[in-house]
Order: structure tokens, then C-alpha cells, then sequence
């Protein structure tokens, strides 16, 4: 299990979607994908970004409602 950890952007975005219950339970069901197998199902449409975000993810929950993130990879 990964562990994730929420930037301050997210939490207050988190804020502004709390009230629409259709986005927190999709929102839900792809952090607990990505945080039990670290990957998001297919119908979010989960890619690569390029540019300034290169090195992170995206993925679409909702059309108008994007998640970010960055796998970090551990070396030992």
C-alpha cells in the first residue's frame, strides 16, 4: 500500500468540491486505486505530462476536475 501525501493546493481544493458528492466519490474511489495498487484505472484516462509538469501524472476525474500527482520512486 502507498502512502499519499496531500499538498496544501489539493486540501484547499478539496474545500472548494466538498459540497458535490458525485465528485468526492470519484475523487475516492481513484485514491484508494492509486493508493492500493499505484495505478488509475483507465477510464480516468491517466498520462504523462510534458512541459513544466514533466515527471507527473494526470489524470481526468471529471471533466472539468483533474488530479496531479508525482511518483516518487524509492532507490535503496
Amino acid at each position: 500500500m502507498k502512502k499519499l501525501k496531500e499538498s496544501t493546493q489539493f486540501k484547499k481544493d478539496l474545500k472548494r468540491i466538498k459540497n458535490n458528492p458525485k465528485k468526492i466519490a470519484a475523487l475516492k474511489e481513484v485514491l484508494q486505486s492509486l493508493r492500493e495498487t499505484g495505478i488509475v484505472p483507465m477510464e480516468y484516462n491517466p498520462h504523462e505530462l510534458i512541459g513544466n509538469y514533466k515527471g507527473h501524472m494526470e489524470c481526468h476525474i471529471m471533466n472539468d476536475f483533474l488530479l496531479i500527482w508525482i511518483i516518487w520512486s524509492a532507490t535503496l
